[in-house]
């Protein structure tokens, strides 16, 4: 009867307790970040960790005679939750253990200050291990050497005498296998949600055809437009000339297939004179629009018609092995103190409207740059 109390403790109550205060950490983790209160956060983040670990130690103790699974919510925090606030319970569950033995009268005060050894000695560990292993893979090392040597320590630390068999050893054992079952199934569920989400992000801010970023997208940035001081923003209108003409001689299906290619040759050309200064965003049909930071009207206007010199001579080839000629018309102008991104962009379009007037194939700038 007395095993079969400590097989239920043991294997399924702390284990589940256990992995139901690590969620609600990370949880009320997140909660405390999303509400901007900074060193705050931390704080409260340790104090309801205090009181939760307390009561979990206390349950360890009251119902088997000693304190097993202490670090494994700090352990698991650490390898599977957020960087900075595993590190603080790391640092945190030593001091807190040490505290709680003093309460309850296993160590004397002048004790306490021996938590400083376990603590360099669990830290030190957690780290070499996150460094050389996978998280998953570290975590599950670090949990059976808290598991296997932890009370030695203390043992030999505090001088806490503490009975144990091969009984609760092998129950101990098959507990952390529950738990980081537990914690597993959570972290591979968390991940998969993650991507599922990040997927949904992406799909809603990049055009399914192209790949580029979308109108929703470009919405966004008008809407949290800030202009930052000595750091120039142009924006480029673009328009495929003539695309009705390939849509009703070659189809839509070729039509797209254009749109396509026309947008891998954009980015590849913005890589290529802009780095990772640019932003390209495809509007719809044959329109796009790139971001350009850093670079000075003239500097645009210039490149750009290099690209347009580039897209004429790369003929794109169709299904059927028909060439197709294709060129751009373009227009440019910057953001200045004086306007916002709304105006650069109708300015951008009026230049476009200029270029497209003047016979295609051609960037112009807006005039009033220079006005």
């Amino acid at each position: 009867m007395e095993q079969m109390y400590e097989f239920v403790i043991m294997v399924i109550v702390l284990p589940i307790v256990i992995t139901s205060v690590f969620l609600g950490k990370l949880l009320f983790h997140d909660f405390l970040l999303a509400q901007n209160l900074g060193w705050a956060a931390y704080l409260m983040a340790a104090i309801v960790y205090c009181v939760q670990e307390y009561f979990v130690l206390k349950l360890s103790l009251e119902t088997i005679g000693y304190v097993y699974f202490q670090y494994a919510i700090a352990v698991s925090v650490f390898f599977l939750g957020k960087k900075w606030f595993g590190h603080m319970l790391l640092v945190l569950s030593p001091l807190l253990l040490a505290i709680f033995f003093y309460v309850n009268d296993l160590v004397s005060l002048a004790q306490v200050d021996r938590c400083l050894i376990e603590m360099f000695l669990l830290f030190g560990c957690c780290l070499l291990l996150k460094r050389y292993l996978h998280s998953q893979i570290g975590l599950g090392v670090a949990m059976i050497l808290m598991t296997s040597f932890t009370p030695l320590i203390e043992c030999g630390l505090y001088g806490i005498n503490f009975d144990t068999d091969l009984m609760t050893l092998s129950l101990l054992c098959l507990g952390t296998s529950v738990l980081m079952c537990l914690e597993f199934a959570y972290h591979n569920y968390s991940l998969h949600q993650q991507k599922k989400y990040a997927a949904i992000e992406y799909s809603s801010r990049h055009d399914k055809l192209t790949g580029l970023l979308n109108y929703a997208a470009f919405s966004e940035q008008l809407e949290n437009f800030k202009l930052e001081k000595n750091t120039p923003v142009v924006i480029c209108a673009l328009d495929l000339d003539s695309f009705k003409q390939v849509n009703d001689t070659y189809g839509h299906l070729e039509g797209n297939n254009v749109l396509r290619y026309f947008g891998n040759f954009l980015t590849t050309s913005c890589s290529k004179y802009f780095g990772e200064n640019s932003k390209i965003y495809r509007f719809g049909g044959e329109e796009f629009c790139v971001i350009i930071y850093g670079f000075s009207a003239k500097q645009c206007l210039k490149r750009f018609n290099k690209i347009e010199k580039e897209l004429e001579k790369s003929s794109f080839t169709t299904g059927y092995k028909q060439m197709i000629n294709l060129s751009f018309s373009g227009g440019i102008s910057q953001v200045k103190k004086y306007t916002d991104l709304h105006s650069a962009v109708r300015r951008a379009d009026v230049s476009l409207y200029s270029a497209k007037a003047e016979g295609r194939a051609h960037v112009c700038l807006d005039p009033l740059l220079f006005s």
